[in-house]
């Protein structure tokens, strides 16, 4: 993942040794929280687009608490699918 202020990071690689897979990819809760967290936390003039969360994303508490947040307080346009633990 690249961020728009520069930050980058796996957030899910073969490499990555974690108790959360998908398929063969270890997932970093740790870049979910510290890169894509911070990435959809609203902000004034600022369009927010959330595309295809996955289980991956849904495995970080921080990451589905975020992405309500972004549901519940913004201009949420779309649709949403509520699917496995998200």
């Amino acid at each position: 993942m690249n961020t728009i202020d520069g930050k980058q990071g796996y957030l899910a690689h073969q490499d990555i040794r974690s108790e959360f897979h998908i398929r063969r990819y270890g997932v970093s809760i740790e870049n979910i929280e510290e890169l894509a967290v911070p990435a959809i936390r609203p902000q004034a003039d600022t369009v927010i687009i959330l595309d295809e969360i996955g289980k991956m994303e849904c495995f970080s508490d921080k990451f589905r608490a975020a992405a309500g947040v972004v549901k519940e307080n913004t201009g949420f346009t779309g649709r949403y699918i509520e699917a496995g633990p998200c």
